[in-house]
């Protein structure tokens, strides 16, 4: 009776030992991604910060007279009433 025993708990040591196993492994699977996930975002919102401001890139590419009230503000029309210029000596001109 003793010898079907150890024959049985022999055989399924390995058993538990390989559950154990892949315990320890889920969870170190599990803090690896959890660490991943949060350097992924830290390394997004350092882009996000060190990107340009809109209004800066936006007034920066604009053509025609920036002063000029009905400038569109864009790099492709000049001004919401005379779209393709010029500027300099527009009827519609307001400061």
């Amino acid at each position: 009776m003793l010898e079907v025993a150890l024959i049985l708990v022999l055989g399924l040591l390995p058993l538990l030992w390989s559950f154990l196993f892949m315990q320890k492994l889920e969870a170190q699977a599990q803090e690896d991604l959890r660490r991943a996930i949060a350097a992924a975002n830290r390394r997004q919102m350092r882009h996000l910060l060190n990107r340009p401001h809109p209004e800066t890139v936006r007034i920066a590419t604009a053509i025609g007279n920036l002063n000029c009230r009905h400038n569109a503000h864009s790099a492709y029309l000049r001004c919401a009433i005379n779209p393709i210029g010029p500027c300099e000596g527009c009827l519609h001109y307001e400061p």
